[in-house]
């Protein structure tokens, strides 16, 4: 396994989180609001987009890594984007980039199942 890589400077690690918690804020208070007025499961299972936002965002912070840059094998350390030149680093990028996606997706497939049963069980 390759070692994860760093590919955004410290200042895009800060803001990716502050707007996951944001987010998570937000789509949480629409939740609430859901299960009060009881929307129907699905619109309450429609909240998988605002939570796979949240997920990526908030493992981009936690990687120090934007996926975009890093599928395509390039890093901005606070410079401008760059290309990676070394052929390991950049494959290292893409597939820590693929982590992130997937563990993304696995988390917002999770965070929606916990929203609806906790809808429907109401």
């Amino acid at each position: 396994m390759v070692n994860p890589v760093q590919n955004i400077p410290e200042s895009g690690v800060d803001e990716r989180m502050r707007q996951a918690v944001a987010g998570l804020g937000v789509t949480l208070a629409v939740l609430v609001a859901f299960a009060a007025f009881h929307a129907p499961i699905w619109l309450v299972a429609a909240l998988f987009v605002p939570f796979f936002g949240v997920s990526l965002l908030a493992l981009q912070s936690l990687y120090g890594m934007c996926v975009f840059m890093g599928s395509r094998g390039m890093r901005d350390l606070g410079e401008g984007a760059e290309k990676v030149a070394c052929t390991m680093t950049s494959c290292g990028l893409r597939a820590q980039s693929r982590r992130i996606w997937l563990t993304s997706f696995g988390g917002a497939v999770a965070m929606t199942g916990l929203a609806v049963a906790a809808i429907a069980i109401r």
